[in-house]
Formats: structure tokens, C-alpha cells, sequence
């Protein structure tokens, strides 16, 4: 299993290329890589015990 700090460091990487895309008016690509990327971040963070609460405490 990745450190959450790789996924976060991919997540930002795929991010910009969006930006850059988004800016220049190039079609933007499907977002499923992204999701199964947070998908992954949150199967670590709950696994770690570092589960994070909603702000209503939920």
C-alpha cells in the first residue's frame, strides 16, 4: 500500500496538467483517474486510523 504522500503527490501532478489544459482550451480529460486516486487516499487514511470526521461530527 502507497504513503498517502505519493497519492497526494500524484493527485497534484494530474491536477495541474488539468489546470494547464483548462487554461490553454484544450478538452480535458476524464476525471476517473482522480477518483480511483482518492479512492485509494482514503482506503490508506481509514486503514492508518486516521479516519477524518465531517464537520458536523458525523
Amino acid at each position: 500500500m502507497r504513503a498517502i504522500e505519493e497519492i497526494d503527490a500524484d493527485l497534484l501532478v494530474l491536477v495541474m496538467i488539468r489546470q494547464v489544459c483548462a487554461r490553454s482550451g484544450r478538452p480535458l480529460r476524464s476525471t476517473s483517474r482522480i477518483d480511483e486516486l482518492l479512492d485509494e487516499r482514503l482506503q490508506v487514511d481509514n486503514v492508518g486510523g486516521r479516519g477524518h470526521q465531517c464537520a458536523g461530527g458525523v
